[in-house]
């Protein structure tokens, strides 16, 4: 919290109250309505990552790495068609990682529109090119603007 004050950004903490959206995300209500400060938590295992951005929204998403029993039909089921086709493509010995960075980088989007259960996770497409960084802000403004399908998105690697 001290880092918000160190880089100029002043607030009440007093006057903070936690909330939750329709969406079940949890968010700081501040008392003059303002927007802000933004936060984000995940954990898995014994890994907790908490992210604070005084004036955007954010996700974050760490996951515990370990074998899936049948991680090829948790791809085809929840990855965009052009994410099921490079996972493919991937020699056997790269598709655990890949799988993970793409789900990490899926859930972090998921986060940070706030849209929980209702964003479906092959709505959109994600990098997780080991060579290529994974974009800080999608396109994704039919799921920002409040329109976002109803879909179920998969259970928890976690």
């Amino acid at each position: 919290m001290t880092s918000f004050a160190q880089q100029g950004y002043h607030v009440a903490w007093n006057l903070l109250v936690f909330s939750y959206s329709a969406a079940g995300k949890p968010f700081l209500q501040r008392a003059d309505g303002g927007s802000g400060p933004h936060f984000n938590v995940s954990h898995s295992g014994e890994m907790a990552l908490v992210a604070f951005c005084a004036d955007v929204e954010l996700g974050i998403d760490v996951e515990l790495v370990r074998d899936i029993a049948d991680t090829e039909s948790i791809v085809r089921k929840f990855f965009c068609a052009e994410e099921v086709a490079q996972w493919m493509e991937l020699p056997a010995h790269l598709r655990r990682k890949a799988f993970y960075d793409c789900w990490t980088r899926k859930e972090a989007v998921v986060k940070a529109l706030g849209g929980g259960l209702f964003v479906p996770l092959d709505a959109f497409q994600v990098s997780f090119s080991p060579t290529e960084a994974p974009p800080l802000r999608p396109k994704l403004h039919a799921f920002a603007s409040g329109t976002t399908p109803t879909s179920q998105r998969g259970p928890s690697t976690t």
